[in-house]
């Protein structure tokens, strides 16, 4: 999608409803492999009710300030914006968020979100991340302990948590759709600095 000639950036003023809008339909910063795309997560109106949430974006603003601040954590936010959606575009449900699933009382790791679209359900594990570096393998967050390479594959990881024993038994307690498929929405930007040419 090209921002700058698209329609529907010139229609938003709304701040949150731009900040949705821009996290459902930006480009991924990496593959994950599976990807949703943005034509699922939009749906067939998808973008009207992203007009009519600009419109009043009451629902929105009320939602997000029940469960400010923030604390300037972009992935937090980002969360948010994203159950509120689950919560409320027309083709979603949202059967759970940050679903913690444990073994003998020790937490094995939670997943982000259990969703269906269209009717089809997902886990769905977000990444919203800004890494800098010279090369690929070596971009790293403000914090030099997160790397990609580490939160790529910690996401491959995360995939498979409601496919284990314990994840199938949890989604069986809380009468979730069981065997969602994977899917990841991976946002953010990669800076690379430049290297002389000497």
């Amino acid at each position: 999608m090209n921002y700058a000639l698209d329609a529907l950036w010139w229609k938003l003023t709304s701040q949150p409803v731009r900040d949705l809008a821009s996290l459902l339909t930006a480009p991924p910063l990496w593959q994950s492999g599976c990807e949703l795309s943005v034509r699922e997560l939009l749906g067939e109106r998808g973008f009207r009710y992203l007009l009519a949430l600009d419109a009043d974006p009451a629902p929105l603003t009320d939602y997000l300030a029940q469960r400010a601040p923030f604390d300037h954590r972009l992935g937090i936010y980002a969360e948010e914006l994203l159950a509120f959606w689950f919560t409320n575009a027309p083709h979603t449900k949202l059967h759970a968020y940050n679903l913690t699933v444990f073994s003998d009382g020790q937490t094995l790791g939670a997943a982000d979100f259990v969703v269906s679209l269209n009717q089809q359900p997902y886990h769905i594990e977000l990444a919203c991340k800004y890494y800098g570096g010279d090369q690929v393998q070596n971009l790293r967050g403000l914090n030099p302990k997160d790397t990609l390479t580490d939160k790529a594959a910690k996401l491959v990881q995360q995939f498979q948590l409601v496919h284990t024993s314990q994840g199938k038994a949890t989604l069986a307690a809380q009468d979730l759709p069981e065997n969602p498929l994977p899917a990841s929405i991976v946002r953010g930007i990669g800076f690379f600095h430049k290297v002389s040419m000497l």
